[in-house]
């Protein structure tokens, strides 16, 4: 998953942890934490937000391991194209 490393400003206000995913480390992000691989990023997140451009390497990024690795207090906030979630490993994490 990954984040617009660019308007971080505001929640690094926050003292937040900010961790994102990408296909490598960008030099710019001096205070954040790189993870290889968005199961390991939803595992060390409270909040996951969903930024990258809609394609066929992305679509059902967020699949059912992120979605159980962000767990049941984890909170998943799309802001991208739905064709990056896998909707019905969301519907199923959200029943009871």
């Amino acid at each position: 998953m990954t984040f617009p490393l660019f308007d971080l400003a505001g929640l690094m206000g926050f003292n937040m942890d900010i961790a994102y995913s990408d296909v490598s480390a960008k030099y710019f992000t001096r205070d954040m934490t790189f993870m290889a691989n968005p199961v390991e990023l939803a595992r060390h997140s409270n909040f996951l937000f969903v930024t990258l451009a809609a394609s066929t390497v992305s679509r059902h990024i967020d699949s059912k391991p992120v979605i159980e690795a962000l767990g049941p207090e984890g909170v998943l906030i799309n802001i991208s194209r739905a064709s990056n979630i896998d909707e019905d490993a969301l519907l199923d994490a959200l029943e009871p």
